[in-house]
């Protein structure tokens, strides 16, 4: 049984496709995944998850410039043509669009050759790949409610949450201790920097930091991006103990895991994965983010007490240094944002995707069908 995903190369599509592709091989012995792209970008991502991948000719749609309109139409054209040749040679039982350009020739032609459609859209405001998704899928998969608002009325779509990576739950405090040189008995601030356009959020809290106390019982783990490294080591070096800076984190779990404050930008899975494990934050959404929707991302968890929020335009080291601070001294404030982080988690986003997408295979939707086994385990997972 094969399922085709369809996305942009971003660790935003491919994480949350990634561990819906890990709750299928769980769920079904003879399940395959293939996943396509607009481009290069995200392959070796994909390769690490033992999920081989596939390019299309389609790029993003010009927002400002008419001139490129032209080679923006003949490519989508060149990628519903070559979308069509893919599915009738890989003949799968579901396509699964995750949203960026790259998924739209997709969901176009499964429409065409009837081959089941699901989309799936990871933050509050739909983009524009997702709303023409959503004209031919049997179901789209929300991981915000206030999403619901940017489709169709009429559209099938239900909110799950967005699906994390089984292995940001096996996250351990004593390795992480020992794998970042942390102190035991000292409080830890996790900061997700170094991902596209952190740049300025990297600055402002390494500012931050040079103002830090040492006396304060406090450590930081900085991921701080391969361009930001040295500038944030040697700033730090007067506090060189209490701050761990790294280029980047290849085992999230682990850095969740010694985390007792988050501060990061308000990208979808990093908000989903945050949540699913109950941890509080503080959002720095990022300005240039399409439609702000890193923004209204983090006004909802703010809204439910679950995350501070500061816009980066007027974010000062000062403001931010009194923010982390306040939130460290403070343990039941910790607690209680954790629980409403918690309340808003939906650990088992990827479990309810996966089993949707076998049930429909199950049944002989797509030009595959599912084996028995297959259609038992959806079966006694009980597709809600």
């Amino acid at each position: 049984m094969k399922v085709i995903f369809a996305g942009g190369g971003t660790g935003g599509h491919i994480f949350p496709a990634v561990a819906v592709i890990e709750e299928l091989r769980s769920l079904a012995s003879s399940f395959e995944p293939l996943f396509v792209l607009g481009g290069s970008r995200g392959a070796k991502l994909l390769e690490k998850y033992g999920v081989p991948s596939r390019s299309i000719a389609v790029r993003g749609m010009p927002r400002r410039s008419r001139a490129a309109l032209p080679v923006f139409l003949l490519r989508l054209a060149i990628g519903v043509v070559q979308s069509l040749g893919l599915l009738l040679r890989e003949r799968p039982a579901a396509v699964v669009a995750v949203g960026g350009y790259a998924s739209a020739p997709l969901a176009l032609a499964g429409a065409l050759l009837r081959v089941p459609v699901f989309a799936a859209e990871q933050n509050t405001v739909p983009g524009v790949a997702t709303r023409w998704n959503a004209r031919f899928a049997r179901r789209v998969f929300l991981a915000f409610e206030e999403a619901r608002g940017g489709l169709r009325a009429g559209t099938d779509a239900v909110t799950v949450g967005n699906p994390v990576r089984a292995e940001i739950f096996r996250g351990d405090r004593e390795r992480a201790i020992g794998r970042f040189g942390l102190d035991r008995g000292r409080r830890t601030i996790l900061v997700i920097g170094g991902s596209q356009g952190a740049r300025t959020m990297n600055r402002i809290v390494r500012e931050a930091l040079e103002r830090w106390e040492p006396g304060d019982g406090a450590q930081v783990l900085f991921q701080t991006g391969e361009a930001d490294f040295e500038a944030v080591r040697e700033s730090c070096s007067r506090i060189a103990p209490l701050v761990a800076p790294v280029p980047f984190l290849t085992d999230m779990g682990d850095a969740y895991g010694a985390a007792d404050l988050v501060v990061c930008r308000a990208g979808a899975s990093t908000l989903a994965e945050i949540t699913a494990l109950g941890i509080p934050s503080i959002l720095i959404p990022f300005p240039s983010a399409t439609d702000r929707h890193q923004s209204k991302n983090a006004a909802v968890l703010e809204e439910k007490g679950a995350a501070l929020r500061f816009e980066e335009e007027g974010l000062t080291p000062e403001v931010l240094l009194r923010a982390m601070k306040g939130l460290l001294e403070d343990e039941e404030r910790r607690r209680e944002m954790g629980r409403r982080a918690k309340a808003i988690g939906r650990p088992d986003a990827a479990r309810r995707i996966a089993e949707e997408v076998l049930a429909c295979a199950g049944k002989g939707g797509g030009s595959e069908r599912g084996d028995k086994n297959d259609r038992g385990a959806a079966r006694k997972g009980g597709v809600r």
